[in-house]
């Protein structure tokens, strides 16, 4: 039997040092799912002025996915309100959307590229997800 595809989505930009915690995290729900899922990862980089960039093709060569790096040269916001800000991430996170087209998910995580998660929290969305059907 085939098993379905948990498709992860993140953005990235200067992240060279939370990148080893947020990666072990994904490995680590790789690890927990690996039984029932494949996991394809879109991931977006723009700007960073360290290593992001080419960490994240490294790892990715173990796994599927894509990852898409550009040079904006847009200002960097802090955690602020602004429409600005909020436009660019929709954009950045469209792009990594595009990658995404040709993929058959069962179901889409999109990640913060600084946030900690448990195991824990993704298998009680996924259980939630797959008992109650109309929710996104």
């Amino acid at each position: 039997m085939k098993k379905k595809t948990i498709a992860v989505l993140a953005i990235w930009r200067d992240n060279e040092e939370t990148l080893p915690r947020s990666l072990k995290q994904l490995e680590s729900l790789e690890n927990k799912f690996n039984n029932r899922y494949d996991f394809y990862y879109s991931f977006y980089e723009n700007d960073s002025k360290d290593n992001t960039f080419y960490i994240l093709r490294k790892w990715l060569k173990a796994r599927k996915g894509s990852l898409k790096g550009e040079k904006l040269n847009q200002i960097k916001y802090k955690s602020v309100k602004s429409k600005k800000r909020i436009e660019l991430l929709a954009e950045c996170r469209n792009k990594c959307l595009t990658n995404l087209e040709e993929i058959n998910h069962e179901f889409l995580l999109i990640l913060d590229s600084e946030i900690i998660f448990s195991e824990y929290e993704i298998q009680q969305m996924i259980s939630s997800l797959i008992t109650f059907e109309d929710y996104g």
